[in-house]
């Protein structure tokens, strides 16, 4: 990292969703580090369920998902996810932690893990890398020194407060 100090926040971004697995498991959980482009051969949606046993949503998986997997994190509060390649709903949770030199940025694990430059620049491109930092561990959301939630409505709001009751929850609709 060099003479670069160290943010002293980083922020964990995703989806609601996530929220229940997340809840239940107690931590963010690893997945894909995106060292290696994706399988087109051996690519598959898988379908995603909750501790409900519910299906709720899809995911996309390959022979290189495994790869190194890792917590993403990012020095960005509120991202614009269109320069990340956030999905717009995975700005609706957002765990906030304070650094730990476990959290390293994307750069530097990019560059020890001598990643294909071809493939690197495709992943970088119109993005924001130096705000990306990655974590090789699991990461307990007992670590989280706060997390925030944006619900549209009442009804999101609830979902919130059932999972994460102490999370500071942002409203973007009038509750009169």
């Amino acid at each position: 990292m060099g003479n670069k100090k160290p943010p002293r926040y980083l922020y964990h971004h995703t989806r609601l969703t996530a929220l229940p697995s997340i809840v239940a498991d107690g931590y963010l959980k690893l997945c894909p580090s995106n060292l290696l482009p994706p399988d087109d051969a051996t690519g598959h949606l898988e379908p995603l369920y909750g501790p409900d046993g519910k299906q709720y949503g899809e995911r996309y998986w390959d022979k290189n998902q495994g790869y190194k997997p890792v917590v993403w994190l990012m020095t960005e509060e509120k991202p614009d996810f269109e320069k990340h390649g956030l999905i717009p709903d995975k700005t609706k949770i957002t765990f906030v932690f304070r650094y730990s030199p476990r959290f390293v940025p994307w750069i530097a694990f990019a560059d020890a893990n001598k990643m294909d430059p071809a493939w690197r620049y495709e992943l970088e491109k119109g993005r924001k890398p130096r705000t990306w930092y990655i974590c090789q561990t699991e990461v307990k959301i007992a670590e989280a020194v706060e997390i925030r939630a944006t619900a549209d409505d009442e009804e999101e709001a609830a979902f919130i407060r059932k999972y994460l009751p102490t999370a500071i929850i942002s409203r973007s609709f009038s509750t009169d």
